[in-house]
């Protein structure tokens, strides 16, 4: 998260058309990469089962061929392929690269010296309580205590059949993608529930503390205030709740605290624009991939930025805000293009829940 309060500006000068067309490059790549990746995980004879892991409804996956699937990732991979080339052959941007990377590297240190600024008392007071935090969570997570629910589904439905099923296999709602992919990647190394499960949901909640807190300081909210609000938060029932069987909303939490902070750091004109922008792109692709109403925290930040460069008369920010929209929009598409794929898009736009 870029220092909402700087307005130093960097010796690279503002982002412009050129910035954007790499985060788009760069960003788009990946996405299309991995929906490769996703579709060629499994044989189509194993795609074509899917619909037998959750046979009650009506619902079946849309019917495609071998050749079809197999057409559906090469284009995918190709289209990886060529904007990945396409990123490392354009000369003219490597000042832009420079430029970003030497501006993520100064947020990395902003936020470290937030920390290193708090008195030796305020960083062990901080630090017992998110590790009490986490304990509490990590309690409450136990199945003897909170009782499998609908991560249950999750662990049984998706996350043991395979990365086609995590993330192309949607009869139903309670697959949150992105939370299933790690918690698929927790039960690559260990099958147990908990670990698979629970465990990852700890971890979020206690990382997403922890932004929101150091997000907080750089907004001068004070110490004590600022981990009075997290705490607080940290307690309300959904929280408590959603740190033992919240299946992605904690990452979802974590996630809209980006974008807020990002949308703040944009508004006060900081210096760090090309981390800011990058951050909040990254941060929207990802929130819609953990669940699609991640569009409501979307459509908050950006409208209020919408309203803050009209006032400021700031026509180049409001071309920056409508390139970013598109491109959150179109890169969280190429991440649902495996489930659009397999499932249609039908259930994924038109689902009633």
């Amino acid at each position: 998260m870029p220092d909402i309060h700087s307005s130093a500006i960097t010796p690279a000068g503002t982002p412009g058309g050129r910035f954007f067309a790499l985060l788009a490059t760069g960003l788009l790549a990946l996405c299309a990469g991995y929906a490769a990746l996703v579709l060629h995980s499994a044989p189509w004879a194993e795609a074509r089962q899917l619909d037998r892991i959750f046979p009650f409804y009506e619902w079946r996956t849309r019917p495609f061929s071998a050749a079809e699937l197999a057409c559906a990732w090469r284009v995918l991979a190709a289209t990886a392929g060529l904007l990945a080339l396409a990123l490392a052959l354009k000369a003219a941007g490597r000042g832009e690269r420079a430029a970003w990377t030497q501006e993520n590297r100064q947020v990395v240190g902003v936020l470290l010296a937030t920390l290193r600024g708090l008195t030796r008392t305020e960083r062990q007071v901080a630090g017992w309580v998110f590790v009490g935090l986490t304990a509490l969570r990590t309690v409450m997570s136990l199945p003897a205590v909170t009782p499998e629910y609908d991560d249950a589904a999750s662990y049984t439905l998706f996350v043991t059949k395979g990365l086609l099923a995590v993330s192309a296999y949607y009869p139903l709602p309670n697959n949150h993608v992105l939370s299933n992919t790690v918690s698929w990647l927790f039960y690559q190394a260990h099958p147990g529930f908990w670990w698979t499960m629970r465990l990852p949901v700890v971890l979020a909640a206690t990382g997403a503390c922890v932004l929101l807190f150091v997000g907080l300081l750089r907004a001068r909210a004070g110490f004590r205030p600022a981990l009075l609000a997290i705490v607080l938060f940290s307690l309300a029932q959904l929280s408590l709740y959603h740190a033992a069987v919240g299946r992605g909303y904690w990452l979802l939490s974590a996630l809209a605290g980006v974008v807020f902070f990002c949308a703040l750091a944009l508004g006060a004109g900081t210096a760090r624009r090309r981390a800011a922008w990058t951050a909040l792109v990254v941060g929207g692709v990802l929130g819609l991939y953990t669940v699609p109403t991640f569009a409501l925290v979307l459509a908050s930040a950006f409208s209020w930025m919408g309203v803050h460069f009209c006032l400021q008369r700031a026509g180049k920010q409001l071309v920056h805000l409508t390139l970013a929209a598109v491109l959150v929009a179109i890169g969280s598409l190429v991440l649902y293009a495996p489930l659009l794929f397999v499932s249609g898009p039908g259930i994924f736009f038109g689902n009633g829940f």
